[in-house]
């Protein structure tokens, strides 16, 4: 059985506040999220698109 590697993680800075695994974060926060989060935190617009990808 081969074990899946842990997903990479990106930072991002909130537009807007959020709550991300159960902790409200502020405008302005960084946290750290998988890619595929990143990319849904960007089309609500809670985070800004980034050129990384």
């Amino acid at each position: 059985m081969s074990e899946k590697p842990d997903p990479k993680l990106v930072e991002v800075t909130l537009n807007a506040n959020h709550t991300h695994a159960g902790t409200a974060y502020a405008v302005g926060a960084k946290i750290k999220v998988t890619e595929p989060e990143r990319d849904w935190l960007v089309a609500q617009e809670i985070v800004a698109a980034t050129k990384e990808k």
